[in-house]
């Protein structure tokens, strides 16, 4: 079972995913992340994915969206990948970007939770694409489909919706 947890202490945000961490599940993770961001001053966020099982495209791409908004501003780092999710953030060459300590740093006891709401908002899935598709020609062929077919949808949607 997918499961996110967080915890802000000083200027540091602690979160924890674990389970397959998807698209079904990433808006709301990275509604409760930039919360805190854009509003809070932090220095430092530090995502423990020991118990990840899996990620899609999507997920990868919003954590590329908090390395973005963290870029300046101070440090985003992964904390004990478990493989699977090592062999997911190289495949996308997330590793030359953001900062992934193998070793485990002491996380919060009591960590709050994130609500579990599917995502079904075809820009955020987009957004997150492109974020990929930025970080290298690879990325940018893979996803090049799928970005066209979702480009489609969200004009076609938004036509829609000037007709009513």
């Amino acid at each position: 079972m997918e499961h996110f947890c967080f915890k802000r202490e000083s200027e540091t945000l602690y979160l924890r995913g674990s389970g397959r961490l998807t698209s079904q599940n990433s808006e709301e993770f990275k509604n409760t992340v930039f919360s805190f961001l854009n509003t809070q001053a932090l220095r430092k966020v530090l995502f423990d994915l020991s118990q990840c099982d899996y990620m899609d495209s999507t997920f990868l791409g919003v954590l590329v969206g908090i390395y973005k908004k963290m870029r300046g501003h101070g440090d985003f780092c992964i904390v004990k990948p478990s493989e699977e999710a090592t062999q997911h953030l190289k495949s996308m060459g997330m590793d030359k970007i953001i900062t992934i300590q193998m070793e485990m740093t002491d996380f919060p006891g009591d960590m709050g939770s994130c609500p579990n709401i599917p995502t079904k908002d075809a820009e955020s899935i987009l957004h997150a694409h492109k974020n990929l598709m930025e970080l290298s020609q690879t990325n940018a062929r893979k996803f090049s489909l799928l970005a066209s077919v979702l480009e489609r949808q969200i004009q076609h949607s938004g036509s829609s919706k000037n007709q009513c």
